[in-house]
């Protein structure tokens, strides 16, 4: 097996457009060095994980795209986090110069689900803090159509999007299947940690307050029951992992 953690540009390659991939990187990662007010979105911190590589020649590496939250540089949101930094840099690619046009939350995952800049999505009234993420269009240029068109098993765990922007996914009778994800569980609430409400694969169900129900324990484990049935099953797997911590 080997176990290369490869930078961003390896999906840049992979999506056989760089014009798409340069949106998306500018358009979804924190501010770095800027202030961000009341929303400090992100820290992106986006790796390539190519694992338990197969020998045959049609293979495709494997990737995890890890969206973390509210973790500004400015505001120290890294600096308690030694392990993951140290994994993300040493094993990594460290992207010292990166921006980020619109640092709020909805706008920003927005951009990167769709590889576009904010403008295209606005909408005046409702939408997801201002984002039509609920028409067609958006919906077919999804990250994870994009990654099913390059014959990758697909999965997502975590925030998808503010709860606005997850209703159709979330309903508790008929929900519309995530476009491009094979196997999903999406968070339904926000800010909760215990007791939250999510969409597995189009089944509404809730967590519990036990310790075996904390958030990230979920998104987790739902995470390696996905790379693991991948593996077993020699397929190629992009899981797209959103957790909400360190959000407060």
């Amino acid at each position: 097996r080997l176990l290369v953690l490869l930078s961003i540009l390896l999906w840049v390659w992979l999506m056989n457009s760089w014009a798409f991939v340069h949106q998306a990187c500018f358009a979804s990662h924190s501010a770095i060095g800027m202030g961000v007010g009341a929303f400090p979105m992100v820290c992106l911190h986006v790796a390539a994980v190519l694992m338990a590589s197969f020998t045959s020649a049609e293979s495709k590496p494997n990737i995890d795209l890890l969206l973390a939250d509210d973790q500004d540089i400015v505001l120290g949101g890294t600096t308690p986090m030694h392990f993951t930094k140290d994994m993300m840099t040493q094993r990594g690619a460290l992207l010292e110069n990166f921006f980020v046009n619109t640092p709020v939350c909805c706008p920003s995952r927005t951009t990167l689900l769709s590889g576009n800049y904010p403008h295209n999505w606005h909408t005046i009234k409702g939408g997801c803090m201002h984002m039509n993420v609920s028409n067609s269009d958006f919906k077919e240029k999804s990250l994870g159509v994009q990654m099913k068109s390059q014959k990758y098993t697909t999965g997502m765990f975590g925030k998808l999007l503010n709860p606005g922007g997850v209703s159709a996914y979330c309903a508790k009778e008929n929900p519309e299947p995530l476009p491009g994800f094979d196997d999903y569980m999406v968070m339904c609430n926000d800010n909760r940690y215990f007791e939250n409400t999510f969409s597995k694969n189009g089944k509404f169900f809730q967590s519990g307050k036990d310790p075996e129900d904390y958030l990230t324990s979920l998104i987790g484990n739902a995470t390696i029951d996905f790379v693991k049935k991948s593996l077993e099953n020699n397929e190629s797997f992009f899981a797209y992992v959103a957790p909400h911590a360190p959000h407060v």
